[in-house]
């Protein structure tokens, strides 16, 4: 484990904070179906809701995270989410909860969490030492697959017993916990990172000032270009399934909110087993061939999850969405470690927030594309064309991949 006091503390708040983050997963949605009766196509809107902060807002939050600095950053980030779950409970009980309250409360995560995630990687690449990053982003990722397992099952005992509001208070508590933790931080070991191995073009240094640096080092650095297509590609068809999955889980496979949290356990525990392996997989086998199977793999999984419509058995399906949820999980924990370090190594310290932003910005700024369209083609066709068909456009994001100048010339065992 690293030694830096200054990283124990962070890791302390990032998992508190993810606590609340996992657990969302489960409780945010149910209200917006539960109690506001949304829509298949609502949900797909819902989904895309967190992205539209990105798209729109996304470069802007990298300079705030470069001159707040990480510890202010994360500060801001969870006041903004903490507040803004809190509405939840108060429009439930005081006023009347509506769609349009759920969608702001989401699009204001959205905006929390881009900030967080900025400020979160350019603290590791300025207090941490560069031969621990991959371990150091494994713990991180190790957190976040850890209260996956509890996060999901908490959300959905919280929900079946007081009440999917009341049960947005517990993740708004997270957020504020994991914020008062940093502001009692102890500063007095700071332990400063070497400089990135690959430094950004001169023109980029004379633009350091302009929202558009970051994205311009991404397409300069032809290793970054191609992870991040892939994962713009990747995650348009992830929003596509995931817009329509819960609705699919509760209307079509009739879980309730507790099954729902348990079957999304098993994407916990397959987090869990990737942050154990990731550093041993990253040194054994090529970057490229790794990086690869890491996007195939959810793609072939994902199938399981309509095709369970089909059969009877309770208990089958329960394990095929579960081994689904657990197989992605894996090696979407694999994949998340890996383009961090990747981007790390290849980044300077001083840029770091605003190519994490950029990244970000583009990676997420078209999945209301895909969330919209699933939306559309759930209500005219039907959820399960919907999951079959985002989980082809899944396995198709490797094509991003294939360039020699892109991820295969780049190894991270060298």
């Amino acid at each position: 484990m690293p030694k830096a006091l200054a990283f124990k503390t962070l890791w302390s708040a990032h998992t508190i904070t993810v606590v609340g983050t996992n657990t969302s997963l489960i409780v945010i949605p149910l209200p917006a179906i539960e109690v506001v009766n949304a829509s298949v196509f609502q949900m797909s809107i819902l989904e895309a809701t967190e992205s539209l902060a990105v798209l729109f807002l996304g470069l802007f939050i990298g300079i705030l995270a470069d001159l707040l600095g990480g510890h202010k950053s994360i500060l801001v980030a969870n006041t903004i989410r903490g507040i803004s779950l809190l509405s939840i409970p108060i429009g439930y009980f005081y006023f009347s909860l509506t769609f349009i309250q759920v969608f702001i409360v989401v699009f204001l995560i959205g905006l929390g969490t881009l900030l967080y995630e900025s400020a979160i990687s350019k603290l590791i690449v300025t207090e941490i030492p560069e031969n621990q990053w991959t371990r150091v982003n494994a713990y991180m990722e190790g957190s976040s697959s850890v209260t996956e397992v509890a996060g999901p099952g908490l959300g959905g005992l919280l929900v079946q017993f007081i009440t999917a509001p009341l049960a947005v208070i517990f993740d708004s508590l997270c957020y504020f916990i994991g914020a008062i933790i940093l502001i009692f931080r102890n500063k007095s070991i700071v332990v400063k990172s070497t400089e990135a191995k690959v430094n950004p073009p001169e023109n980029l240094r004379m633009e350091y000032g302009t929202f558009l640096v970051g994205v311009k080092h991404i397409f300069e650095q032809k290793v970054l270009k191609s992870i991040t297509l892939s994962a713009a590609h990747f995650n348009i068809f992830t929003a596509m399934y995931y817009g329509v999955y819960t609705f699919f889980l509760v209307h079509t496979l009739d879980f309730t909110p507790l099954v729902v949290g348990l079957s999304s356990v098993a994407a916990g525990l397959g987090g869990i087993l990737a942050t154990l392996t990731v550093e041993r997989a990253t040194k054994r086998f090529s970057t490229a061939v790794l990086f690869i199977a890491s996007l195939t793999i959810p793609g072939i999984v994902s199938l399981l999850v309509p095709f369970s419509g089909t059969i009877n058995e309770i208990s089958i399906v329960f394990a095929l969405v579960a081994f689904s949820q657990f197989a992605w999980s894996y090696s979407i924990v694999i994949n998340l470690v890996m383009s961090e370090t990747i981007k790390q190594t290849l980044t300077n310290s001083e840029m770091i927030g605003k190519v994490s932003s950029s990244i970000r910005w583009i990676t997420l700024g078209f999945e209301p594309i895909g969330a919209i369209i699933g939306g559309i083609l759930a209500t005219w066709l039907g959820t399960s064309f919907v999951l079959y068909a985002s989980s082809i456009g899944l396995i198709t994001s490797i094509v991003w991949l294939i360039p020699k100048n892109g991820i295969r010339s780049f190894d991270m065992r060298m």
